[in-house]
């Protein structure tokens, strides 16, 4: 899946309000999946816990869908950059990655310029940390979240099954 498909994916998910109201969806969203994010770096770094491949896809996947949404809504062509060099996947490099992402989260969330430059630098941090926890391709952590919304939302995004889930 392309970038341009799974934003255009992400959106059959994305409640129905003023552009407005989803920016600011968009914005707690970042910040808030963004900690999950970081949460499980911390746990794997200082708790000794493993890393969970599973768990970080998810939480990248919810990062990325709000990068998403926040980028179709705001109007920011996103694109998802190559890493060719090997990046170091040493703890000290995840939890500086993991920095990094909650820094320019918090950024975004009060940016009145420069969000175009901000979203696409947090999704290039999204792509890095994919591959720094465990080889995580970006795309299969795309197909991911929106196999993950498919099921949770089969008719797109409701109150009700958002309660009860």
């Amino acid at each position: 899946m392309t970038w341009c498909e799974y934003q255009e994916a992400c959106m059959r998910s994305c409640q129905v309000m003023s552009n407005d109201r989803i920016l600011d969806q968009a914005r707690l969203g970042i910040i808030g999946e963004t900690g999950e994010v970081c949460d499980l770096i911390k746990k794997t770094v200082f708790h000794g816990h493993p890393r969970n491949f599973d768990a970080m896809k998810k939480e990248l996947g919810d990062v990325c869908w709000y990068i998403a949404v926040y980028a179709k809504v705001y109007g920011a062509g996103l694109y998802v950059r190559s890493f060719y060099t090997p990046l170091n996947d040493d703890d000290n490099a995840l939890v500086s990655a993991a920095l990094g992402m909650g820094k320019l989260a918090g950024t975004i969330g009060k940016a009145q310029k420069n969000v175009h430059r901000l979203l696409q630098l947090l999704l290039d941090e999204v792509v890095s940390m994919g591959i720094r926890f465990g080889g995580l391709p970006i795309f299969n952590i795309f197909d991911v979240n929106i196999a993950k919304l498919k099921e949770r939302y089969p008719d797109g995004f409701s109150t009700e099954r958002s309660l009860h889930r």
